[in-house]
């Protein structure tokens, strides 16, 4: 087996970013969420009160399915929606206390 810096930098990457994402799905996964759900509580967390098209932006996912990551959080009480003072049409995020 070769000695690890001997290894390609792509091949070392990609260990390091499934040793980190296997050690966030068990810490999420401790709080029973899933890991688009870690993700999207994240953005809100560090971004502030958003629009549901924003970090349907931010995760790369569609409306439809923010709607549902959204529901899911604010079903357990971890964020919540609000109006937009600027668009009466449109919905904020925020995590809650």
């Amino acid at each position: 087996m070769p000695h690890p810096a001997d290894e390609p930098l792509d091949v070392l990457l990609g260990r390091v970013l499934r040793t980190l994402r296997h050690r966030w799905s068990q810490e999420l996964a401790a709080h029973d969420l899933a890991p688009h759900q870690g993700r999207a509580l994240r953005i809100v967390a560090e971004t502030g009160p958003l629009r549901l098209s924003a970090l349907a932006e931010r995760l790369r996912i569609t409306p439809r399915s923010v709607t549902e990551v959204a529901d899911a959080l604010e079903q357990r009480d971890l964020i919540a929606r609000s109006p937009d003072p600027g668009d009466r049409r449109a919905t904020l995020l925020a995590v809650t206390d």
